[in-house]
């Protein structure tokens, strides 16, 4: 017991050594005042004061920029009278590549 005792004491202050030493290093850190960082000389400085871009403008800039297009009106129907299909307007319309028009029409036995 005496033995586990007189090892809390050791550690004790061993930490208590650490927070001292501690101590004095910040003191001696906070004494000296910060060197000065040189400037590269290929920054410019701007001519004009710089504006700070506000979040609203930023909002209103993406909506307008990933608004819904307009829907297109149809100039003529994807499958005309005799029964065939328009790949290329049927693409257009879908947003896809006509290749992926002609694999679903494939799929759904319509080509």
């Amino acid at each position: 017991m005496t033995d586990a005792l007189a090892l809390v004491a050791v550690s004790q202050l061993v930490c208590i050594a650490a927070i001292a030493y501690l101590y004095m290093q910040l003191q001696a850190v906070k004494s000296h005042p910060p060197a000065r960082v040189r400037r590269s000389p290929r920054v410019q400085s701007l001519e004009h004061p710089v504006q700070a871009v506000t979040r609203e403008a930023t909002s209103r800039a993406a909506r307008e920029a990933y608004a819904q297009a307009a829907p297109r009106p149809a100039s003529r129907p994807a499958r005309p009278a005799d029964g065939q299909v328009d790949v290329a307007e049927l693409a257009r319309r879908m947003n896809r590549s006509e290749e992926e028009v002609r694999l679903l029409l494939r799929r759904r036995g319509l080509s």
